[in-house]
């Protein structure tokens, strides 16, 4: 982010599911214009695993940052030791996981399968960033949100972080299997960042 400027992108979000229980679920992000290409390149993101009803279950996780702070990390799950092998920028480290850890992509599946069980509260042990993280929400209200394609009934959750002047609001729509459909971060009282959901498209997958 470069001080006085707004850095505007773009994010893909896809989730792939099949037969066999695996998902594969990635998230790519894009600068868009002259100060968005200064601020930082591309970010790509992929979570691979398996989901159901019952469990989620991440087993690799690849994150690369492109540009100047350019950055790539790959953790690969070991479930019968409850380990997690971290590889950041070639150099590999490994840490003890709790049962139901996930990494820092597969989290959103996380909520949004809890969201759909009717949950209120929720907590969930992330790998990230080389430790082993709580990240907690609360669900606090329902609100309607205007988008491209059309006004949204929505799921207000909202991240603790701990701290009072900072913390980040999501909007999760039950008709999109609670997907976010709105995402604030807030600062000391003020918007600090926005994602806001622009398009959406199912498509049946048969692997």
């Amino acid at each position: 982010l470069i001080s006085g400027s707004t850095v505007v992108g773009e994010i893909v979000l896809s989730l792939s599911l099949r037969a066999d229980g695996s998902y594969v679920y990635r998230s790519e992000s894009r600068p868009t214009g002259l100060v968005g290409l200064l601020a930082g390149g591309r970010i790509e993101e992929a979570s691979h695993g398996t989901l159901n009803s019952r469990s989620l279950r991440p087993l690799h996780y690849d994150y690369q940052r492109e540009g100047r702070k350019a950055r790539v990390v790959a953790l690969d799950f070991d479930w019968e030791k409850r380990r997690v092998t971290n590889i950041i920028n070639k150099d590999p480290w490994t840490m003890a996981i709790k049962p139901d850890t996930v990494d820092k992509l597969a989290v959103q599946l996380a909520l949004m399968r809890d969201l759909q069980a009717g949950k209120t509260e929720f907590a969930y042990y992330v790998a990230d960033g080389g430790t082993l993280k709580t990240y907690r929400f609360l669900r606090i209200g329902k609100q309607t949100v205007d988008t491209p394609i059309g006004k949204l009934e929505s799921v207000r959750v909202r991240r603790d972080r701990g701290r009072k002047d900072r913390y980040t609001d999501l909007w999760c729509a039950p008709h999109l299997g609670f997907l976010p459909v709105r995402i604030v971060q807030y600062r000391d009282g003020e918007e600090h960042a926005r994602m806001s959901l622009q398009s959406f498209d199912t498509k049946a997958i048969s692997r």
